[in-house]
């Protein structure tokens, strides 16, 4: 899930993008369980940065985990 800086779609503040990626990641985690899935916000730099924090793990050596 990516948010971005100057969003005219979504005019609000940065903090509060990034509280509605965390938000929109809690979701999606809780509906597709079995996939990987993680929050992003392109700042005005145009860099990314991770918004949520992540644990890889592997199940087997063709399944990777991201928590």
């Amino acid at each position: 899930v990516t948010g971005h800086y100057d969003c005219r779609g979504n005019p609000a503040s940065d903090s509060d993008h990034k509280e509605q990626v965390q938000k929109a990641v809690s979701r999606l985690k809780e509906e597709f369980k079995s996939m990987a899935v993680i929050g992003i916000w392109v700042n005005h730099e145009f860099k990314g940065e991770a918004v949520t924090e992540f644990v890889t793990s592997y199940r087997s050596n063709s399944q990777m985990l991201l928590k």
